[in-house]
């Protein structure tokens, strides 16, 4: 049987998969996308915020001015090309906790580090679902990514076009020759692992310093309750175009259980009765697993020794922020062997792969 010449192979159509295959064909670059829609994937339950401001010290998150303006032109160029809306840009509205938060978030407003955020802080307002007695603050580049939708809305671009094949891949069935590799029927250049948290199963990535880390988040109803704003404090709570809230989410470090737990229930209804103070109903409880990294920067990159196999995963819980830049960077790499930043190469990690050998 005659081989098909392709120039890229992408393993996995999560979000990370899903991005980088966008990027790819809007290079006019011949794809296939092999994807075992059977295994579990954080995509599907993900909470799919996007926050420049992030952790207990509202921090700038990092490389903020780099990835912040490219993800909703990116998100928004693939709701015209497939008509389907998923991308929310929203408001996170977090309540002022203290007198010393307060002043610290006015004097971010006038920080050079800050200033293309545009940090506002806001005076109380009772007309607000949420106690804010001190007031509250919001950015701007907020909002949300439905996961779920964007990823089932790309697999069904990719089935039209005829470039998504349901299968698992195996290292051991790709035949390495001298300048080019062949699984199956294809003969392809470069093949790119964006397994999220299964590539701690894949030998050719597994010595890679992964801490996966699991979280549960509810699908709830709330009557009247807020449908324009994010509200953020210890947990988000943010409105769905179903009518319903999403509401998470839970951290449990170096976990690859996927069950929901009663810890995680009687985590996230304590800070979410904190946060609303009204009735709610749980329509839902998930959890998932995270694939994210030892020094939380994601891994991409060539492999040491097989320098056409690449990966691009370790997102993370940014991984709707992170992966659309590092996706256009990464796909800058394999066509035009464009650098990759030093911070998510995986070229930093190179020693433990040699120490393994």
């Amino acid at each position: 049987m005659q081989s098909e010449e392709i120039d890229f192979i992408v393993v996995g159509a999560g979000l990370a998969g899903c991005v980088l295959a966008h990027h790819l064909l809007l290079t006019n670059k011949k794809i296939i996308i092999v994807n075992n829609p059977q295994l579990s994937s954080c995509s599907q339950i993900a909470g799919g915020l996007y926050n420049p401001i992030t952790g207990k010290k509202n921090l700038k998150t990092w490389s903020a001015e780099k990835i912040f303006p490219y993800l909703e032109d990116f998100y928004k160029k693939i709701e015209s090309l497939t008509g389907i809306n998923f991308l929310f840009p929203l408001p996170i509205i977090v309540p002022i906790q203290s007198i010393e938060e307060q002043n610290m978030m006015q004097g971010k407003t006038a920080d050079n580090e800050f200033q293309n955020i545009k940090i506002q802080v806001n005076a109380p307002n009772p007309q607000l679902d949420i106690d804010n007695p001190l007031g509250t603050f919001t950015s701007n580049y907020s909002g949300y990514l439905d996961v779920e939708l964007f990823v089932k809305t790309s697999w069904s671009y990719f089935e039209k076009l005829g470039i998504i094949i349901s299968s698992n891949i195996s290292t051991e069935e790709i035949r390495f020759d001298e300048e080019i590799m062949t699984w199956k029927a294809y003969q392809f250049k470069k093949i790119i692992f964006c397994e999220g948290v299964q590539a701690i199963n894949n030998q050719l990535f597994n010595w890679l310093p992964f801490t996966p880390n699991k979280g549960e988040l509810f699908k709830i109803k709330i009557n009247d309750f807020d449908k324009k704003n994010i509200y953020r404090k210890k947990i988000f709570i943010l409105p769905m175009e179903n009518g319903e809230y999403k509401c998470g989410s839970t951290y449990v470090f170096n976990s690859t259980n996927e069950a929901i737990t009663e810890e995680g229930f009687n985590e996230l209804s304590k800070h979410l009765e904190d946060l609303i103070k009204r009735e709610y109903l749980v329509t839902n409880h998930l959890a998932g697993v995270r694939p994210a990294a030892r020094d939380r920067r994601p891994f991409i990159g060539a492999h040491p020794k097989h320098k056409d196999i690449y990966i691009f995963n370790g997102l993370g819980s940014k991984g709707v922020s992170l992966a659309p830049y590092f996706a256009k960077e990464l796909t800058e790499c394999l066509i035009h062997n464009a650098p990759i930043d030093k911070e998510v190469n995986i070229e930093r990690y190179y020693h433990w792969y040699e120490n393994q050998a």
